[in-house]
């Protein structure tokens, strides 16, 4: 998830001058996962990058109990059902121009598909009681946090191909991404 995030705001120098607005008045001794979890940028950025790049590109499968009615289909008691995270994120059904990364589509309510459909779909680490771990104490988004807001404080980036998109391996996870990017401690010029 954090190679995602990397790419999508080298890709974006919007993403990364928005972040720096919302990072740089933090002092040091500020940044802290309870800072920064009160940062809509910030959280935003994560809710896109998770939702663009999901971490687990299918659920784990459930079992239904009984035979249930959903969206007009019969689903027969014991029938395994599996919610694929990936194509769920990429439907213009709940996500306005869903091929694109666009964080602002969490805070602004011009994006009426996301501030209903799309919040009721977007569910990168499942939930109930079989979500990740990771998510229900706040590990998974707490780490990414940390990382981002440190990185975007510390670095310039740029894509190494500028028409680059990034690249995955596609397992139950997503696994092996491929960024290339070339980072620069902030505030050096480069050619």
């Amino acid at each position: 998830m954090l190679t995602a995030a990397f790419f999508h705001i080298a890709q974006h120098p919007n993403v990364l001058q928005n972040l720096r607005l919302e990072l740089d008045p933090l002092m040091p001794n500020q940044i802290t996962g309870h800072k920064l979890a009160e940062l809509p940028y910030l959280n935003a950025v994560i809710k896109e990058t998770l939702r663009f790049c999901p971490p687990a590109l299918l659920l784990l499968p459930r079992w239904a109990m009984d035979d249930v009615e959903i969206g007009g289909c019969i689903i027969p008691k014991h029938t395994s059902v599996i919610v694929p995270n990936w194509s769920i994120f990429r439907d213009a059904r709940y996500f306005t121009q869903p091929d694109a990364f666009i964080p602002e589509r969490w805070l602004d309510p011009t994006f009426r598909l996301e501030q209903t459909f799309g919040k009721s779909a977007h569910l990168p680490f499942s939930t109930g009681i079989h979500s990740c771990i990771g998510q229900t104490y706040g590990l998974a988004q707490l780490e990414m946090r940390l990382t981002l807001a440190y990185w975007v404080s510390a670095f310039d980036a740029v894509l190494v191909d500028p028409n680059s998109s990034f690249e995955f391996e596609e397992h139950f996870v997503l696994s092996k991404a491929h960024c290339r990017i070339r980072a620069y401690p902030r505030d050096m010029t480069y050619v």
